[in-house]
């Protein structure tokens, strides 16, 4: 901090207030409401196609055709779901529980959670029709890393008390001093 600051009426004799970070356990409220898991989402398929133009040649527009096809990824092959459940570290059964309580196995939360959950598939009319097992991996790695990501930014591991109390500007903010050791120097 600025020796000016330090000197200010303001630094001397403010306040500044500040509330508690404690640890986020759903089972401490009564309230607790499991968090929404929202039932649409996207996925553009890869195309694989290309097109060859020259700088200095006239301008050719090559159109991909592009459709989109809706799909239910619980009605697939549970084995695909289960294994794009496994491969996400959040989707651990001690994790599904701690944000859904009324879930008793990874199989209910699957059957529960994920059951109506639509996903719109963008690609060739050729790749849509008929997917590959490997892309109906992908489509269910991306909607559930989205769902995962929501979930573990609105209900992350800390919170902010509702309290709070009032502490001196002096005693919150201060300069830090860092030591620094020095290698290959001899005395």
């Amino acid at each position: 901090m600025k020796d000016e600051f330090k000197e200010t009426k303001f630094y001397k004799n403010g306040f500044v207030f500040i509330n508690k970070k404690v640890e986020n356990d759903p089972k401490i409220f009564l309230e607790y409401k499991e968090p929404f898991i929202k039932n649409k989402h996207n996925f553009r398929l890869k195309t694989h196609s290309t097109a060859k133009s020259a700088i200095f040649d006239v301008q050719m527009i090559t159109q991909v055709d592009i459709h989109t096809k809706i799909y239910r990824p619980f009605f697939w092959d549970k084995i695909i779901l289960k294994k794009a459940v496994n491969k996400i570290p959040f989707y651990r059964f001690d994790s599904i529980k701690r944000y859904f309580p009324s879930v008793n196995s990874v199989d209910e939360f699957i059957s529960k959670k994920l059951a109506e959950i639509e996903v719109d598939v963008t690609g060739l009319e050729k790749d849509i029709k008929n997917l590959l097992p490997k892309d109906k991996l992908n489509i269910c790695l991306s909607f559930l890393t989205v769902i995962s990501e929501e979930i573990h930014l609105t209900f992350g591991d800390y919170r902010g008390t509702k309290t709070f109390r009032r502490e001196p500007i002096p005693k919150v903010f201060r300069n830090k001093k860092t030591m620094i050791a020095k290698f290959g120097c001899s005395s």
